[in-house]
Formats: C-alpha cells, structure tokens, sequence
C-alpha cells in the first residue's frame, strides 16, 4: 500500500543548517564568535514575555484541559480554526480531533 503523503507537507523545504562558527570565523579573519540559532535573541527575553512566563508558572504543577475545551468551543463556534485541520494532544495518553 503506497502512503499518500499531502501536497502542503511534501512542499516543505527541510532545515537546512548554518556554517559552523569556526567556518564563519575564517571566513571573515574574527575570533571570540558567539553564535546563536536563529531563534535566540542575545539581549534575553523581553519583560513582556517575562511577565506573561511568571504569570504562567503558577498553574504549572496542574495538568492541561485533557479535552481542550477552549479550542473545541472556538471550533464549534465557527472560530478562528477551521475544524478539519485541528488536533489538540496532552501527552502520550490522548489525543482530541473536534
């Protein structure tokens, strides 16, 4: 049986990596390089994002909504997802499709 795979997902252009910093560093005659990946920020996270993390960390010891009830209301509601491309997970245990 061949596996069908999906047009959005066959288009996808897969990662491809940086130079390492030592190449980077021969290249341009530097030395003392920091590299980062391409989504860290050398200036640390913003004090929103911080807000919003020490706001978070206090339900951190509960378990998620296993049923996603938010999403599924916002699906059955005509909300902003449309309801054939979503798919909610709380770990290995279920796995919810509204």
């Amino acid at each position: 049986m061949a596996i069908r795979i999906s047009p959005d997902i066959a288009g996808i252009v897969p990662y491809s990596p940086g130079k390492p910093i030592e190449e980077v560093e021969r290249e341009l005659g530097i030395t003392g390089s920091i590299k980062l990946a391409s989504n860290e920020n050398p200036r640390g996270p913003s004090p929103k994002a911080l807000a919003v993390l020490s706001e978070a960390a206090k339900t951190v010891n509960r378990y998620p909504d296993g049923g996603a009830t938010t999403c599924a209301t916002l699906w059955r509601s005509g909300g902003r997802w449309r309801r054939t491309r979503s798919s909610s997970a709380t770990g290995l245990t279920k796995s919810s499709c509204c």
